[in-house]
């Protein structure tokens, strides 16, 4: 085992052998059940409800993020013991699953660029990253498009500057005058806008449900536990995480000692980093600034247009509506955009599609002028209100409580890059693929952000 996870785990002085868990997941619409044998890894009867006493890695949260850093560790150090708590093992509200599903190249930053590359690599091969012994490889009905931003004169510096960010760093993309717009996209009305920017590589759709199924099924049969509880405590003595106490649906309270605790909780993290005093009340000096991660509700609606475009980018992103869409591979189509007002509530405001969203949607497609609503959701994004980009990395106070969230809407896509790198911390106390050190927890405390202007 490496020396730099050796020496985090050393106060750590017993570990419990990993127990599986299989659970059903209805699905959105909870006409579907999701049923898959786990294999055993644990030679034991013990419950699947049972909670280990220690753990090498605790993972707080077990959306994409927790999951896949679950895979990476476990690969790296398969005689460690890991365990992740989730509150809701049927991701109901999990941002994962109520994603989009996309993956774009198309960002300001050179880090986010980067990160991009390294998980469409990883996802145009994840039968084989995620595949389990014995098991057919999983399929996360992955299709290569390209994103297509269309930007009205206002927004032209701005695509400009990211043209000459992704010609320094060999990103395909083109710059498409309105003509070649038309001729790409016919139905597609352009008077309002000046030029459009599209990912020829790098960028597709896929299915996030398929895509976590696979990646929490790989975690299991390593032999990470799932465990469905909240956490509601972590105790710390000097510069480390001791334990971490949980509360189960059954209101049956445990403790589990830790080596390292990974704050992979989502929209939900800042409230995490809080429990260990980060931003708390009562914090110290050295603590006293917060994770500035939090929920931001967002709208996604699906609608029926029987003339509509029969093939679009995996994304459009209108820059003069603010509308974002694409069609499904069902044949219906997605549409969303970002809501004014109160984003804390989970509630879908179908005004705000009327008044909005399809109003955005018929100013950019005819066809859009007759379309019948299917179906909406409300999902939450993990908004870093620092600076819309992740925090990666250690505490520089709490020497074992990691921090991987605050992706503000594009960690489903980053997902395996972040999980790559919050390993190498872990295990190697270095990046050693990618350098993401500008997403350090640092810069919070500075107060410097590093902006991403590409959210959508």
């Amino acid at each position: 085992m490496n020396s730099a996870f050796c020496k985090i785990l050393r106060p750590l002085r017993s570990t419990l052998r990993p127990i599986t868990r299989s659970v059903d997941r209805r699905s959105k619409d909870a006409s579907q059940i999701y049923a898959s044998p786990i294999r055993a890894w644990c030679s034991s009867k013990a419950s699947s409800a049972t909670v280990p006493k220690s753990a090498d890695i605790v993972i707080i949260g077990g959306g994409i993020i927790g999951s896949l850093a679950a895979v990476f560790l476990a690969n790296r150090i398969p005689d460690s013991s890991i365990c992740i708590i989730e509150k809701d093992l049927s991701y109901k509200y999990a941002s994962t699953v109520l994603s989009a599903g996309s993956l774009r190249v198309q960002y300001s930053i050179p880090e986010n660029i980067y990160m991009s590359i390294d998980s469409f690599k990883y996802l145009k091969d994840v039968g084989t990253h995620l595949r389990v012994e014995g098991e057919d490889p999983p399929d996360i009905q992955m299709i290569e498009k390209g994103f297509l931003f269309l930007a009205p004169e206002k927004m032209v510096p701005l695509i400009k500057a990211y043209k000459e960010i992704h010609k320094k760093l060999n990103i395909p993309t083109e710059i498409l005058q309105p003509a070649e717009l038309k001729q790409w996209y016919p139905w597609l009305n352009l008077d309002d806008i000046v030029l459009g920017s599209y990912g020829t590589d790098y960028e597709a759709m896929f299915d996030p449900w398929s895509y976590l199924m696979a990646a929490k099924k790989k975690a299991q049969s390593m032999g990470v536990q799932y465990i469905e509880a909240e956490v509601y405590g972590l105790k710390r003595v000097g510069n480390r995480i001791e334990n971490v106490s949980i509360i189960t649906r059954n209101q049956e309270k445990s403790t589990i000692a830790c080596g390292v605790v990974l704050n992979a909780a989502g929209a939900w993290s800042g409230g995490v980093a809080k429990l260990a005093g980060i931003g708390a009340k009562d914090a110290p000096p050295d603590l006293k600034t917060p994770l500035p991660v939090e929920p931001f509700a967002r709208f996604g609606f699906v609608f029926e247009c029987r003339d509509g475009p029969a093939d679009t980018p995996a994304v459009v992103v209108d820059g003069v509506t603010g509308v974002a869409f694409r069609r499904e591979t069902s044949g219906l189509y997605g549409a969303s955009a970002i809501q004014d007002g109160d984003a804390s509530k989970l509630e879908v405001d179908y005004e705000f599609f009327d008044e909005r969203v399809w109003p955005g949607l018929a100013t950019r497609c005819d066809a859009f002028n007759g379309i019948k609503l299917v179906s909406a959701w409300a999902g939450y994004y993990e908004m870093n209100k620092l600076d819309n980009n992740a925090i990666i990395g250690p505490h520089p106070v709490i020497s074992n409580f990691y921090i991987s969230a605050g992706y503000s809407g594009h960690g489903l896509q980053h997902s395996p890059a972040a999980g790559r790198a919050i390993t190498e911390l872990i295990v190697d106390g270095k990046f050693t693929t990618l350098d993401l050190s500008k997403f350090s927890f640092d810069r919070v405390i500075r107060n410097e952000p590093y902006k991403e202007l590409a959210i959508i």
